[in-house]
């Protein structure tokens, strides 16, 4: 898609200008500051699809107009990050909590509700059945951040295509699609090591001011 930067801009400007939210605000800054990266990104064949029906649902500012295309301003913010995060081929534009889920998703090919929960908070109880002995990456905060940011992330690869969710008893299940868009993010992941636990606190202490 040409010129998405500046369509997906427009697109948040006027579901701001509808809904004003310091989320919003945030996904436009970091649009606008990587507009050379998002351009290229969404030019790319694999791209284009996703780019036309993500415009699409951005504008849908109240989620009683389609609660089945909304995007939560959170998943706005992360969307975008992540973008850039593939185009650039660098991780640095990652949330910390994004970051920890998608190394866990790329160890245990599947994670539900459970799993990422434990993966970013150790207020959450577990089992072995939870493959906590399996995590790779392990982040501290609370349970209530946990969830919250575990959803997002979770809604934020499903709306890139990169991840199908299946409904299930116990929860959600995420997995990787067979596409070009889940090899990319999967790609820049190739030699980044588990976070430290000590250093995710540090880490989620800035994270929490900022909330």
């Amino acid at each position: 898609m040409k010129n998405f930067t500046e369509t997906f801009v427009t697109a948040l400007t006027n579901r701001n200008a509808v809904a004003p939210s310091k989320d919003i605000a945030l996904a436009l800054n970091n649009a606008s500051r990587f507009t050379k990266a998002l351009d290229g990104l969404f030019t790319k064949k694999a791209f284009h699809a996703v780019a036309d029906k993500l415009i699409k649902r951005v504008e849908i500012a109240n989620k009683a107009q389609n609660a089945n295309d909304f995007i939560a301003v959170k998943v706005l913010v992360k969307i975008v990050s992540t973008s850039v995060a593939i185009a650039q081929k660098n991780t640095s534009t990652l949330d910390p909590y994004s970051k920890v889920i998608i190394q866990n998703l790329i160890a245990l090919q599947k994670v539900n509700n459970k799993t990422a929960l434990v993966s970013l908070s150790k207020e959450i109880t577990y089992t072995e059945e939870d493959q906590q002995q399996a995590l790779k990456a392990r982040y501290t905060c609370s349970a209530g951040t946990a969830s919250t940011q575990a959803s997002s992330t979770r809604m934020m690869l499903e709306a890139l295509d990169i991840c199908e969710v299946q409904k299930g008893k116990k929860g959600d299940v995420i997995s990787f699609k067979e596409n070009d868009r889940a090899r990319s993010l999967i790609a820049l992941f190739a030699d980044v090591e588990g976070i430290d636990e000590s250093e995710a606190e540090e880490e989620n202490e800035e994270a929490n001011a900022a909330e």
